[in-house]
């Protein structure tokens, strides 16, 4: 045999080697994808629904329509029926990130600036509400909040709220744990190099700069009492003055960072209503 004959030969070796070394990676890499979720992890929005006491809480889908003690939960991004999920991280609901690569570990390790491509990835939209007869402390009623999933879902999943009227504006993150019947029952994986943080930024290159988790417990910002006499809860959402209108935007998503986020969550279904309460302003 020429040496020129095992040269060649020498060279299609190295080639079919690093064909093959590309390939394990390829696998490596599908392994852990955590982040392609299946379109069937969906939601069916129900309505929003509002309870009152002394003060009149009142609800619409529109800043000029008819307010009543409930309203059609229509969101902005409208699919009809059935919601895909695909986890998205953000630490202001301003900005929304998803992670397009992993290493060989399974770690997140490059993402993309997703804000303007959030319609098939998650539910947002819009909702008014209006005292009426007196100021209100607005909280979350937690009698006809309802977020039926599995475990997985409701450990994985944010709802933020964002509450605007004329003299002030909240934001918040919501965690859903506190709202599950099941207990324990989640499964998890770490995906990010860090514990308990979400993606606040990005670099030009796609690396994330992560920052402390910033979710809250939604059962903290729940009325107490009943449905039909609601009380004052811990904290409140906003306090509303008499007549006044404030918008309600939400964003119901997957935390990509959460360490419940990965293919167990696939596949599941749920209904989502919103709900509010008003008691009479301490403040």
């Amino acid at each position: 045999m020429s040496s020129q004959h095992n040269e060649q030969l020498k060279r299609a070796i190295r080639r079919t080697a690093l064909f093959t070394v590309l390939v394990l990676a390829a696998l490596v890499c599908a392994t852990y994808a955590w982040f392609s979720f299946s379109t069937s992890t969906n939601v069916t929005p129900m309505k929003g629904s509002v309870s009152s006491s002394g003060v009149e809480l009142l609800i619409s889908d529109q800043e000029n329509g008819e307010y009543a003690y409930e309203c059609a939960l229509v969101p902005d991004n409208d699919q009809g029926e059935d919601y895909g999920f695909e986890p998205v991280s953000t630490y202001d609901l301003e900005n929304f990130y998803e992670a397009v690569s992993t290493d060989a570990g399974g770690m997140a390790d490059r993402y993309k600036d997703v804000t303007d491509m959030l319609d098939t990835k998650l539910m947002r939209g819009t909702v008014y509400l209006k005292a009426q007869n007196a100021d209100a402390e607005v909280y979350f009623d937690p009698q006809l909040l309802e977020l039926s999933f599995p475990d997985q879902m409701m450990t994985s999943m944010r709802l933020g709220i964002r509450l605007s009227s004329s003299t002030d504006e909240r934001t918040y993150i919501f965690r859903l744990d506190g709202l599950s019947g099941e207990s324990g029952t989640a499964e998890e994986l770490a995906t990010v190099p860090q514990d308990n943080v979400v993606v606040y930024g990005i670099d030009g290159n796609g690396n994330a700069e992560y920052s402390e988790d910033p979710s809250l417990d939604i059962m903290e910002y729940c009325a107490s009492g009943s449905d039909a006499k609601p009380e004052p809860g811990l904290y409140p959402l906003t306090i509303l003055s008499k007549d006044d209108i404030c918008t309600v935007r939400y964003w119901f998503y997957l935390e990509g960072c959460d360490i419940n986020t990965f293919n167990p969550v696939q596949e599941n279904e749920g209904e989502l209503d919103l709900a509010f309460a008003g008691t009479l302003s301490r403040f």
